[in-house]
């Protein structure tokens, strides 16, 4: 079936629909990422308003609750002294005549130990890494402020929000890296610092914004300087420096040398090169490549991902017990357990590939990582011509590529124009674009049908944007003349004969 339209989903979602039109949408999600995306988004929205609108109930010993789990700020915070009565009449007031989120302890807590950063971070908050500070810059009616900052060996982050004159917390959103707000690492000389990563932004509960970036590898203390001139469409300058102490975390660090452990398979292989371990996290260092050259042709610059060699693991305990897998694992299998992030850097020859994948710390005297095969990205050849008006045609056999004995057809295409809104300025955002639905039986083609290039009947090439069967499609200016659809990568699955042990430690 095509797409159910928002509506039909929300309906979906509040089970208003009839048992055929429920069962149907049922299984389209079965195979639809981005209908199980707005789904998520209704399902949340319905949990949310359950929570919320329920009149709480107070147990006698609510007033100490409150009281046991309010952990004052270190530094530079003025605690202010009040009645135990004012302060649980205080929450309680609050708590039915709004919303309060994060709880009231929360606020008063840090955030690094609450639910909503990971159990790395509670770990380094536990360890004394996170630090209360009140760095802020006030320009053009905003205030931007940094409230605190965990900084090791391995990851930094740091929370902040952004004021209004009137005191009012506004949405922390800042879009970073483009050519007005970023941020780059400064050594005590005043010189830039590599990065290894662009860092990633996460919009907390109760207006509280998060930036985690990887630590840069240095021996010494480093400034992060922030440079922010655009807070959703207000112009101004925000930009301010956060000292980031590195040498307390230097001393809590610990290096495992994995000796270069290699393992090759048919035309990859892959070596094992470090582990590092941090009070937030542990990171695994590898290399993957392929042993013989790669078969290409004129439609690999055109392919939205080029081939590489990806490696799934898991970390087991000395028992067997699963501790964690690396995303390439979870997402193949479902298991995905432990991971924070991965990044990778590719060769100038596009045969090998670096890896450093984090973790959240593990917590057993023995771990072992244990590899359980290759997912090879394969060049393939495979294409089908079609006319999209033809496509329209009920009485006529929808075109269809041959992949492995099976066909993969080709069931409509048609221009979109989607409206989206964003969190900066311009809010509101269209895109216009080609929508291509293909459909194959994926219990019989086990392979991840990766990247796709379309032609047109002039021989010109567009990049195709892969979203679970449907194929998306930007630049194409009219439907009126016969295309080429190309397969041109397929990701499988090579399994180890006997999965590969490697101990991480000594």
């Amino acid at each position: 079936m095509n797409c159910p339209s928002v509506d039909k989903l929300s309906q979906y979602v509040d089970h208003l629909l009839n048992q055929e039109e429920q069962q149907a949408i049922a299984e389209h999600l079965k195979q639809c990422t981005s209908c199980q995306q707005i789904v998520t988004l209704f399902e949340g929205e319905e949990q949310f308003l359950k929570e919320t609108l329920q009149a709480p109930t107070l147990p006698d010993d609510f007033e100490a609750q409150i009281l046991a789990q309010v952990k004052p700020y270190k530094k530079k915070r003025t605690i202010w002294m009040i009645s135990s009565g004012v302060a649980a009449a205080a929450v309680l007031s609050v708590g039915i005549l709004t919303v309060v989120s994060p709880s009231f302890a929360e606020l008063i807590a840090s955030f690094f130990s609450t639910e909503q950063v990971d159990s790395g971070y509670h770990e380094a908050e536990t360890l004394g890494f996170v630090e209360q500070v009140n760095y802020e810059v006030t320009d053009n009616g905003l205030t931007v402020r940094v409230d605190e900052v965990m900084a090791d060996t391995t990851r930094l982050a740091f929370t902040y929000q952004i004021i209004d004159k009137n005191g009012k917390v506004k949405n922390p959103y800042i879009e970073n890296w483009h050519e007005k707000n970023n941020m780059k690492f400064m050594n005590n000389a005043n010189e830039e610092l590599p990065q290894e990563d662009y860092g990633s932004w996460h919009y907390k509960e109760g207006d509280i914004g998060f930036f985690e970036l990887r630590t840069p590898n240095v021996t010494e203390d480093v400034i992060l300087k922030w440079q922010i001139r655009d807070i959703n469409g207000k112009e101004g300058n925000w930009d301010m420096e956060i000292p980031i102490p590195i040498e307390k975390a230097l001393a809590s660090m610990t290096i495992l040398n994995l000796q270069n452990a290699t393992y090759a398979q048919q035309n990859v292989s892959v070596t094992f090169e470090k582990a590092r371990f941090s009070p937030s996290a542990m990171e695994i260092s590898y290399t993957t490549a392929f042993t013989e050259p790669l078969k290409e042709s004129k439609l690999s610059a055109k392919a939205f991902t080029q081939p590489d060699v990806d490696v799934a693991y898991m970390i087991k305990d000395e028992k067997g017990e699963l501790l964690a897998t690396n995303f390439t694992y979870g997402s193949y299998f479902g298991d995905g357990k432990g991971a924070i992030s991965a990044i990778g850097t590719t060769s100038e020859n596009q045969q090998q590939f670096s890896h450093k994948e984090m973790f959240v710390p593990i917590k057993t005297e023995k771990p072992s990582l244990v590899v359980a095969g290759f997912l090879n990205h394969e060049t393939v050849e495979e294409a089908v011509k079609f006319h999209p008006s033809d496509l329209k045609n009920k009485e006529k056999d929808k075109p269809a590529l041959i992949f492995n004995g099976e066909p993969i057809t080709v069931k409509f295409m048609q221009k979109v124009t989607n409206t989206g809104l964003r969190m900066d300025w311009p809010f509101i955002q269209r895109e216009h674009y080609a929508e291509i639905m293909i459909d194959y039986d994926r219990e019989k083609i086990k392979e991840e049908l990766d990247s796709w290039v379309l032609e047109d009947s002039k021989g010109e090439l567009y990049t195709v944007y892969n979203s679970g069967g449907r194929l998306l499609v930007y630049g194409v200016d009219s439907l009126d003349e016969e295309f080429t659809l190309h397969l041109t990568k397929v990701v499988k699955f090579n399994p180890l004969e006997k999965p590969w042990r490697i101990p991480l430690y000594e």
